[in-house]
């Protein structure tokens, strides 16, 4: 069973972290959590995930920032 952590910052919310069970990994569980996060949200959503997870999150519909 997936969860979520986050933390709204001003307007935006910062997702900080994302988990499942183990036994019901790679079902898809956490990816249909993620997409009904951002369809609920009007404001963007941001996440500095690992290196091994930016496909997974690219995969949601995330965009990758370029640093300033």
């Amino acid at each position: 069973i997936p969860s979520f952590k986050a933390k709204i910052i001003e307007e935006y919310l910062l997702l900080t972290g994302v988990a499942c069970d183990p036994a019901h990994q790679h079902q898809g569980y956490a990816s249909r959590l993620i997409t009904k996060l951002l369809a609920t949200r009007a404001q963007p959503v941001y996440c500095f995930p690992y290196s091994y997870l930016k496909e997974f999150y690219l995969g949601l519909g995330f965009v990758l920032l370029a640093w300033e």
